[in-house]
């Protein structure tokens, strides 16, 4: 009956945390957050008989049974939690707006994907979901490429092997810059064309980097 009731109020505390960042009224560290957080509410209710003694406004101790064993098993246990729960934010993490479309050189997605990523390396998850992370990475990848790359080559990038960020820096000359947003009206200022295409490489790189760590 506990385990029903521990169980039944996880997924609550799921769909709720769920709800809140669908809505955007939490950030993705807080809905990890909470879905952690419920989770260990969740256990100690299901191991709750076996405390053995409690002392409140005493030592304060708090005595289980095989205390190693079960610690061990619910740092694995939250671990597996944290990582589907990351699992599934990196599924939504390229559905918000940006990239195709976008008259903007920086895809507006590669700012919460790279909190993401983050998020992931300080729960100690990174290893775990490097599969997870290349599909979207590899998007991003390809999106923010093709964004400055015709300035430069002509054309789109269509190749899998990525080009190395320090050839668009060294590459990058007054011509170039000057072709960013060339037939937007009112023609943009040559020191805002500069910095935007920068921003673009720098978010490039950036992902490029990760991309390197994953071993795509």
């Amino acid at each position: 009956m506990k385990t029903f009731f521990s169980l039944s109020l996880f997924v609550v505390f799921s769909l709720v945390s769920f709800w809140l960042l669908q809505e955007k009224h939490i950030q993705s560290g807080d809905f990890v957050l909470l879905i952690v957080s419920s989770s260990v509410i969740a256990l100690v209710i299901s191991y709750f008989d076996d405390i053995q003694e409690l002392s409140i406004g005493g030592n304060g101790i708090v005595k289980l049974k095989e205390a190693r064993k079960e610690l061990q098993i619910t740092i694995d246990e939250l671990k597996t939690i944290k990582i589907s729960t990351f699992r599934m934010l990196l599924l939504k993490s390229l559905s918000d707006s940006g990239g195709f479309g976008s008259i903007y050189l920086v895809d507006s997605r590669a700012e919460y994907f790279f909190s993401l990523v983050n998020e992931i390396k300080e729960a100690e998850c990174f290893d775990e979901l490097k599969k997870e992370i290349e599909k979207p990475l590899i998007m991003l990848l390809k999106s923010q490429l093709n964004a400055f790359y015709s300035l430069f080559q002509n054309k789109r990038f269509e190749g899998s092997e990525f080009p190395k960020p320090m050839f668009f820096y060294i590459e990058l000359h007054s011509d170039i810059i000057n072709k960013v947003h060339q037939n937007r009206t009112p023609v943009l200022p040559f020191d805002q064309k500069k910095e935007e295409i920068l921003d673009a490489i720098d978010t490039y790189a950036k992902l490029f980097i990760i991309w390197k760590e994953v071993g795509a």
